[in-house]
């Protein structure tokens, strides 16, 4: 949603308030380069300190953002290190109910290839079977239960996937 909104107002000056503390949600807020990011248990001044000089032309990330960030980072298990930019999209994509074809159609891959990505993502992050595999994509912020559950009510009354925008910024072509 993040980048999508950018690519719409690329001028526009927000601030982003979170609860969401998944370090790939907070990695695509950062990759989207928000002005102002704020986390809702930050206290109200900081809030209005980061709306103040986001409205002046400046940049604004409180400190338990900063700090969440750079935690995580150091985390040898973060996600980025295992993970390349194509899996990550492959799990956002299986993570929210897609089947292996209809994660291809939306990526312009094969089945196979994204069946390929999905073995070696499980292999990377010690998991084996499926279900392991989208609670994982749930766990750490891949995708969101609403967004899930959207994609299924959708699935069982036969209309057609959602585009990958239901689940946070569009995946890049490649």
């Amino acid at each position: 949603m993040v980048a999508e909104l950018r690519q719409r107002a690329p001028d526009l000056r927000m601030v982003w308030m979170t609860c969401i503390g998944e370090d790939f949600l907070l990695e695509e807020a950062f990759a989207a380069n928000l002005p102002g990011f704020v986390h809702k248990e930050d206290p109200l001044d900081v809030l209005f300190a980061a709306i103040e000089i986001v409205a002046s032309g400046g940049r604004y990330y409180s400190e338990s953002i900063v700090r969440r960030r750079r935690v995580s980072r150091a985390d040898p298990d973060h996600y980025s290190r295992i993970l390349s930019n194509r899996e990550q999209e492959v799990l956002k994509l299986i993570g929210a109910g897609f089947s292996n074809p209809e994660g291809a159609a939306m990526l312009g891959l094969s089945a196979s290839t994204v069946q390929s990505h999905c073995r070696n993502i499980m292999a990377r992050l010690d998991l084996h079977t499926a279900a392991e595999l989208q609670a994982y994509a749930l766990n750490n912020g891949f995708v969101d239960v609403t967004a899930l559950r959207v994609h299924q009510q959708a699935e069982r009354a036969g209309n057609p996937p959602l585009p990958p925008t239901a689940f946070g910024s569009t995946p890049p072509a490649r």
